[in-house]
């Protein structure tokens, strides 16, 4: 990929994050933003331990807790471990 491709992939990324950042169309949802302390610069708390904007695969899992759980694991999914196994297991089964 060329670095002017992969400057616009990533500009592109960024307005995305921007955008998810001030969205607040999803009424009765709290946007990760309004807990600033524990927002990212990435789509979602996910995005945080994998976030390959090159994936040839892209897994899409359901909203991970409420408020009370973002914050008490101060923004990171506490079944990392068990994303990571899973993505060892997916790499082992799965020949790209």
């Amino acid at each position: 990929m060329s670095d002017v491709a992969r400057g616009k992939k990533d500009e592109a990324y960024r307005e995305l994050v921007k955008q998810r950042k001030q969205c607040c169309l999803c009424e009765g949802l709290t946007n990760p933003s309004q807990i600033s302390e524990y927002d990212s610069d990435e789509i979602g708390p996910w995005s945080l331990w994998q976030g390959s904007l090159d994936a040839k695969i892209l897994l899409v899992g359901p909203d991970w807790g409420d408020v009370r759980y973002f914050k008490k694991r101060g923004g990171i999914d506490e079944n990392i471990d068990r994303i990571e196994i899973f993505q060892k297991g997916l790499q082992n089964f799965v020949r790209l």
